[in-house]
C-alpha cells in the first residue's frame, strides 16, 4: 500500500517513492530522512459531457455547469493547493503561449440563467468517475463530490456512480453514458497528443466520450498534424481552441504535477512525460 511504501521510506528500506498521496506531502517536507521533489506534468482532469444525450447535449447545459465550477475550492478540497487551475485542455507545459486561454468564468446567477433554457424534467443528473487513484486525480471521490457540491448551488442535484478499473473505460465508451469525470497523461509533447486523441471525430469509440464531432475543430486538428511552421500551428490551435470553448464537449478542471518522496540520501530525475528510467544516484 502507499502507506507501507512511505513508512518504508522513512526507515530508509527504500529510497524513492512514486506518487505519496497528497496528504503526505508536508509530512514528509518535515520528515528528518526524506524530501519531496515535485516536476510538470503534461496531464489534465476534465469534466466530459455525453454530446448524445440530453440534458448533456444542450449547449446552456454545458454553459450553467462550466459557469458553476470553481477550480480554486477544487484545488483546495482535493489537490490540496498542489495542482494548476486548467485553462485549456492542452498542459501549458507542452506549449505555454500556444493561443490565448482566459480563465474560466465563474458566475452563479449565470449559470442559474443559461439552466433556466434547459427545459429539465427532473433537477437530477448523473456524473460517473473512476474509483482509483490516476496522476491527474489521485483523490477521484473527492473530485466527485466536489461536482456534486458546486452544482447544488445552481439546483441541480448529481447522483455518484463509481467503477472500478475494469468496468468505467467501457462505460464511457457507451453511447449512454451521462457527464464523467477522466484525465489523460500525454504519450508525447504535443498538443495534438491531447486535442486529436480526446476530442478529434475520429477519436470517436476510443478516448472521445464526449461525441464532439466539430468539423471546424476537427479541420484545424487534422491541418496542424502536418503544419511545420509554428506560427500557422498556434493560428490553427487557436482556431480549435475557441470552437472547443464555445461548445465545451468537456471543461479542463486541472493539471497535476509529479511528486515523488525521495530519502534524502538520494537525486532523482523525473521525466516530464512520466516515463519511468529511474535513475537515481545517491548524494555525496
Amino acid at each position: 500500500s502507499p502507506q507501507t511504501a512511505l513508512e518504508k521510506l522513512k526507515r530508509g528500506e527504500v529510497h524513492v517513492v512514486d506518487h505519496p498521496t497528497l496528504a503526505d506531502v508536508k509530512t514528509l517536507q518535515n520528515h528528518p530522512a526524506t524530501w519531496v521533489d515535485t516536476e510538470v506534468s503534461m496531464n489534465v482532469c476534465h469534466l466530459g459531457f455525453n454530446m448524445k444525450k440530453f440534458p448533456y447535449s444542450d449547449i446552456n447545459f454545458r454553459r450553467a455547469v462550466s459557469l458553476a465550477l470553481d477550480r480554486n475550492v477544487l484545488n483546495t478540497l482535493a489537490y490540496h493547493g498542489m495542482a494548476e487551475i486548467a485553462t485549456n485542455i492542452v498542459p501549458p507545459a507542452i506549449w505555454r503561449d500556444l493561443c490565448p486561454t482566459p480563465a474560466y468564468e465563474i458566475n452563479i446567477e449565470k449559470a442559474k440563467e443559461y439552466l433556466a433554457k434547459v427545459k429539465l424534467e427532473a433537477r437530477e443528473v448523473e456524473l460517473i468517475h473512476l474509483t482509483w487513484a490516476r496522476p491527474y486525480v489521485p483523490e477521484p471521490q473527492r473530485v466527485a463530490e466536489w461536482v456534486k457540491d458546486q452544482l447544488r448551488k445552481i439546483g441541480l442535484e448529481v447522483k455518484l456512480s463509481g467503477y472500478d478499473r475494469g468496468a468505467y473505460e467501457p462505460k464511457t465508451k457507451d453511447e449512454g453514458h451521462p457527464m464523467y469525470l477522466y484525465g489523460w497523461n500525454a504519450d508525447l509533447p504535443d498538443p495534438d497528443n491531447f486535442l486529436y486523441a480526446l476530442l478529434h471525430g475520429d477519436s470517436i469509440g476510443s478516448l472521445n466520450g464526449t461525441y464532439f464531432n466539430d468539423p471546424q475543430f476537427n479541420e484545424a486538428v487534422k491541418e496542424a498534424q502536418i503544419t511545420i511552421d509554428p506560427a500557422r500551428r498556434k493560428e490553427l490551435y487557436t482556431k480549435a481552441f475557441q470552437r472547443y470553448r464555445e461548445e465545451s464537449p468537456n471543461l479542463a478542471l486541472v493539471h497535476v504535477k509529479q511528486i515523488t518522496a525521495l530519502s534524502k540520501k538520494v537525486q532523482y530525475n523525473m521525466h516530464p512525460i512520466e516515463v519511468r528510467f529511474y535513475e537515481a544516484s545517491f548524494r555525496e
